[in-house]
């Protein structure tokens, strides 16, 4: 490599020409600066960017002479490799030169992707994976600071931040890679590596210490849990999961592997533990002949909070995953297939189709499936008993408001939580005192204990009703919500006949708290209505013109759930009583149409101003659910323009994540539209 340029950037900055270094005099800072930046986003750059990037104090003439002058400077020193026109500057990619942290980078992502292709990393791809992580001597760029420069140390800060992450995944990677193949010294010896970037990294010390165990190295792997539960306790006064103990269990059974991957929800409420169900769930899913469980009940049980909190509780059971998939975004049953491969982040290729390549990835793997709402997309079921069919381990634990009626389906019944009167603090009252404290914060339980009771019992212990309850106590009293309550019993009992009990006490609830809204609040919360999935504050308000202090009143008052990415969703039967309102009062087509043009735009914008394809896979990831939505509503309109649309800009999203088979059903079904 001594015949070509080499940009040394993880550590401090080395930039070196035939050996020999290049503008290493202190007074050529920005010119670094700006070929480093040109280097590590290799495209067009138009020259007003790069001047309002590096000279962002200065004013955009003063900025764009200086630029000049640095263009020239560069160019005299590195000509031959920058492309400098009257408009744009851009780095020759096709020059000979060797970038550490594009290496890297390129070396973590093969490793990532022969790992899921194949389940396991080659030997050679394992000794250039060590060769590239050894190139991570520091933080990119370390020690490297433009003065009055916040734009590019902010890039430069996303940078570090995003190869760190990526140095941290890929020594785990390796970690795993040795331990299969019973090197171990090597395994330990990479986590140790990796503990010196991220000391608390939970996932980490679950493996260092199975590790230990696993050779008979107990003493040692004592130790190193104590000095991991000190330093947990230290700096974020928490403890060790429950997993970490049951490593050293009597029984020796504890010795899984490291906390296998997964993709559960995180919700920022309480959860209410429900021990009988906990139970019940955890020992069907600990028998072998039971590999369909589906928990069953009416809308508003809590059933998806309860299968998303097992999914944590029995991950450390399931090597190969816990991986949970909400159906009520979904329109069509041929989607499902697509949406599976994308979490689970098998690629599709065009000479086999998606269903045969799933049963082909989850063939030997030991993994629970959590499909929530059911119900929603009940046709689904034949894929669910074909996909058991064909794998060997698989067990799928759905959520529904009915049976799926397959054979070999075990069930649960989910009804509400205990409001017994003898209990001193249910499970319902448990869950009215954790909401009413989140409006409410000096509310006290025991002043209240027996109409709370009463609530929850009038409540026949529904969660969701008991939520939307509780959280009224934000503008009434107690007294006031046992009050209405009363009244909307003897109100259902004469005009809701029809309607099963459970579903008059929601029912109830949900109308009692919508009247409770101002006109102009009814208008702002029903058109969050357009969102089915989670959504972020950012599109609503562009969408909608509901603000974030509006979003976070309506998350206070329980109609809608904060996740803890930021984001929002509705619960579906709320998602179901809003639709119900919406054209009383908005034009449903129009807020569509303005839901579809800002995730077209929205694309475009990561598409264009992430430098890093895989910060743009990742919101792209993020945001799939909502721009699906909006091509089945154009779909349901037979808009095939507005499908066309969307399905070209992601034409690059499902090619780099291998889900072809998504892009040709919309396609497909865009160009066999009038």
């Amino acid at each position: 490599m001594t015949n070509l340029l080499k940009i040394i950037t993880l550590g401090h900055l080395n930039i070196l020409k035939d050996g020999q270094p290049v503008l290493q005099d202190t007074s050529r800072r920005k010119a670094e600066a700006l070929f480093v930046y040109l280097a590590c986003t290799p495209r067009e750059h138009p020259r007003e960017v790069l001047a309002s990037l590096f000279w962002s104090e200065s004013g955009q003439s003063r900025a764009m002479a200086n630029l000049r002058v640095t263009l020239h400077t560069l160019k005299k020193y590195l000509g031959d490799y920058i492309d400098i026109t009257r408009q744009t500057v851009a780095f020759k990619a096709n020059a000979p030169y060797w970038l550490d942290m594009q290496h890297l980078l390129d070396t973590l992502q093969r490793a990532r992707q022969e790992e899921q292709q194949t389940g396991d990393i080659a030997d050679e791809t394992i000794n250039k994976l060590e060769e590239a992580l050894a190139l991570y001597r520091g933080a990119f760029l370390e020690g490297f600071y433009l003065r009055d420069n916040e734009e590019f140390e902010i890039w430069q800060q996303n940078q570090q931040r995003y190869i760190h992450q990526q140095v941290v995944d890929g020594l785990l990677r390796l970690a795993n890679a040795f331990n299969r193949r019973q090197n171990y010294e090597k395994a330990l010896d990479t986590l140790q590596t990796l503990f010196a970037l991220e000391p608390l990294h939970e996932q980490a010390h679950y493996e260092y210490l199975r590790l230990l165990l696993s050779q008979g190295n107990a003493n040692k792997a004592k130790q190193a849990y104590q000095l991991y539960t000190e330093q947990l306790q230290a700096q974020l006064g928490e403890e060790p999961p429950p997993a970490f103990a049951a490593l050293f269990s009597d029984n020796g059974d504890g010795l899984g592997t490291v906390e296998p991957p997964h993709h559960i929800p995180h919700y920022l409420t309480t959860f209410v533990k429900r021990p009988k169900y906990i139970q019940q769930i955890a020992q069907r899913l600990n028998n072998p002949e039971c590999r369909l469980l589906t928990l069953v009940g009416a809308g508003g049980m809590g059933k998806t909070r309860l299968a998303a909190y097992m999914g944590e509780h029995v991950l450390h059971h399931f090597p190969d995953g816990v991986y949970f998939l909400p159906l009520s975004t979904l329109t069509k049953v041929e989607l499902i297939p697509f949406t599976l491969a994308d979490m689970l982040e098998i690629p599709s290729h065009e000479q086999q189709p998606i269903i045969e390549l799933l049963f082909e990835a989850l063939q030997n793997k030991r993994m629970l499936l959590i499909l929530d709402n059911f119900e929603h997309i009940l046709d689904g079921a034949d894929f669910v008993a074909e996909l058991l069919q064909h794998t060997t381990h698989l067990k799928v634990l759905a959520t529904s408001h009915e049976p799926l009626n397959l054979m070999g389906e075990w069930l649960i019944p989910v009804y509400g939580m205990e409001a017994a009167e003898d209990d001193a603090y249910n499970e319902a009252m448990t869950l009215f005192n954790h909401t009413a404290k989140r409006v409410k914060p000096d509310f006290d339980i025991d002043k209240h204990k027996a109409l709370v009771t009463e609530i929850c019992q009038m409540l026949d212990g529904l969660p969701l009703a008991i939520e939307l309850a509780a959280a009224r106590l934000w503008h009434e009293t107690v007294e006031a919500v046992h009050r209405q309550l009363e009244l909307d019993a003897v109100q259902l009992s004469t005009s809701a006949r029809n309607l099963p009990p459970r579903h008059q006490s929601v029912q109830a609830v949900i109308h009692h708290s919508w009247q409770t809204l101002t006109p102009e609040e009814q208008r702002e919360l029903v058109k969050l209505s357009v969102f089915n999935g989670d959504f972020s504050a950012t599109a609503a308000e562009a969408i909608t013109g509901v603000n974030r202090e509006a979003l976070q009143q309506f998350a206070h008052r329980s109609w809608l759930r904060p996740l803890n990415n930021g984001r929002y969703s509705l619960h579906r039967l709320l998602y179901l009583y809003l639709r119900e309102q919406l054209p009383a009062f908005a034009d449903i087509e129009a807020l569509h149409e303005q839901h579809h043009h800002y995730y077209r735009d929205h694309i475009t914008h990561i598409l264009t101003n992430m430098d890093s394809e895989i910060e743009q896979l990742n919101a792209l990831d993020e945001e799939i659910d909502q721009i699906r939505s909006a091509m089945a509503w154009a779909l349901e309109q037979q808009r095939p323009t507005e499908i066309l649309e969307l399905a070209n800009q992601l034409a690059f999203y499902w090619e780099r994540r291998g889900n072809f088979a998504e892009g040709r059903y919309w396609f497909e079904n865009a160009l066999a539209l009038p």
